[in-house]
């Protein structure tokens, strides 16, 4: 597993109001949760994390960039922009890898993008999808394409071709953050109760 370790500071001491940032470290843990390896190298603000392959796809937000990192020295191997039109902080907040090596990226809202990435991930298409307001986090299972929404807290099923949703699943589950699919039945969702990560099955 791979995931994103945050630490937040500010330009000035004892003034939590002027510029906060993130400094991300990326790391690997085994399944029984114990921290493997680091990344050396610091990114900005990162939202979201995925495996393609032999290597590491990490999205900094404030950049709007995506960071490839190889997955065995995770060590940055090269970056590219994903301009889309937003602001600074309206960058990529959620990605996932299709079945066929193509990735799915989109921006949180204000409003949300979808942007689709070809096997060498070059951007394809841009585009919105009807129905999703905020997107939290974008997962692949069994062929199908879903999308978690913190703000309607639901997760939509949807269909790429169409652009439309699919199927909606309402839950009862404060701030949802993540989503993992363990196989085509069953997912896990993580939130952000409060500042106390949960996950829920």
């Amino acid at each position: 597993f791979f995931f994103s370790s945050r630490r937040r500071h500010t330009r000035l001491q004892g003034d939590w109001s002027s510029d906060v940032c993130s400094s991300d470290l990326i790391c690997q843990l085994s399944l029984d949760g114990k921290k493997v390896m680091r990344s050396t190298q610091i990114g900005y603000d990162i939202e979201a994390i995925c495996k393609r392959g032999p290597s590491i796809l990490a999205s900094e937000e404030s950049f709007q960039r995506i960071l490839v990192l190889d997955s065995k020295e995770m060590q940055v191997q090269y970056s590219f922009s994903i301009p889309h039109g937003g602001g600074r902080n309206e960058g990529v907040e959620a990605m996932c890898v299709l079945e066929d090596g193509r990735v799915l990226l989109s921006t949180e809202k204000g409003p949300q993008y979808f942007i689709l990435l070809d096997q060498q991930l070059q951007p394809i298409m841009e585009f919105q999808i009807s129905g999703i307001q905020e997107v939290s986090a974008l997962a692949c299972s069994g062929g199908n394409v879903y999308v978690l929404s913190d703000e309607s807290s639901a997760i939509y099923q949807v269909d790429l071709q169409s652009k439309e949703v699919l199927k909606e699943w309402e839950l009862n589950i404060i701030n949802p953050e993540g989503l993992l699919f363990i196989n085509s039945n069953r997912c896990i969702v993580v939130s952000d109760d409060e500042e106390i990560g949960r996950a829920h099955v």
